[in-house]
């Protein structure tokens, strides 16, 4: 996941989707039957890998209407519906079972891990301010390992 909240993801239209660049505007955000502005109160670019962009222009082709994602009904996705997709995504895979929620807080400890930085992660996931960002980027002691052993490998070359 690219940590867009469901709200934006709902709010989606095929004409969001950017397949130059690739990425996708979040211009809107949908909760209950309310359209507004994202929560940050600001439009923002999210780019996307080329497969994804490849496989997002194939859906919108074979889409009916104006979102991007609708529900089997047409109308915008509800909760529980990409919830309970996750939860056969993780039983399949046989991991731990996550909500869209927490699929967004694993973009931002992912990213971290990565390396990009908290300013960079607040924009990927439209967050207005650094603290927000700091919620969302649990860092895995498993990815201190590698910072920790080149410190340590650095100093023992220098006792030398």
């Amino acid at each position: 996941m690219l940590g867009v909240r469901l709200t934006e993801l709902r709010a989606l239209t095929k004409d969001d989707l950017d397949l130059r660049t690739p990425g996708i505007w979040i211009r809107r955000s949908q909760a209950r039957k309310t359209v507004s502005t994202p929560k940050n109160k600001k439009a923002r670019f999210q780019v996307l890998p080329r497969a994804l962009a490849d496989e997002l222009r194939s859906w919108s082709l074979r889409t009916p209407g104006q979102l991007l994602f609708p529900a089997p009904s047409g109308i915008p996705l509800p909760n529980n519906v990409l919830n309970r997709a996750y939860a056969r995504l993780a039983a399949k895979a046989c991991v731990r079972r996550i909500t869209s929620h927490g699929a967004r807080h694993t973009s931002g400890s992912s990213y971290a891990v990565l390396g990009a930085g908290q300013k960079m992660i607040a924009t990927l996931l439209g967050h207005a301010d650094l603290q927000s960002t700091e919620r969302y980027t649990h860092v895995q002691v498993d990815a201190t390992r590698p910072i920790v052993e080149a410190r340590w490998h650095g100093l023992a070359r220098a006792k030398e």
